[in-house]
């Protein structure tokens, strides 16, 4: 396993972030621990904040069901794209 500080532009640089070995695919991936997802969780949700009014965020909070706009649905979008 490997170690980084700052993985990516958006992690917060003061949280560790342990890799796995690279897979069949030279792909490396962040183990998920309760302060990464936390801190990416509270990054996420930085960056929602940022959107202009009106925004589809707000319209599906508005909208969906509950389920879709909570935590777990928005740590599935990070997973796509990070983890």
């Amino acid at each position: 396993r490997h170690k980084h500080r700052g993985w990516q532009s958006w992690f917060n640089p003061m949280v560790e972030v342990t890799f796995t070995e690279p897979d069949i695919f030279g792909q490396k991936h962040p183990i998920e621990t309760p302060q990464l997802i936390k801190e990416a969780l509270i990054e996420l949700d930085s960056e929602l904040a940022t959107l202009p009014e009106g925004n589809s965020w707000e319209q599906a909070k508005e909208k969906c069901a509950p389920e879709l706009v909570d935590n777990d649905h928005k740590l599935m979008f990070l997973r796509c794209e990070v983890f």
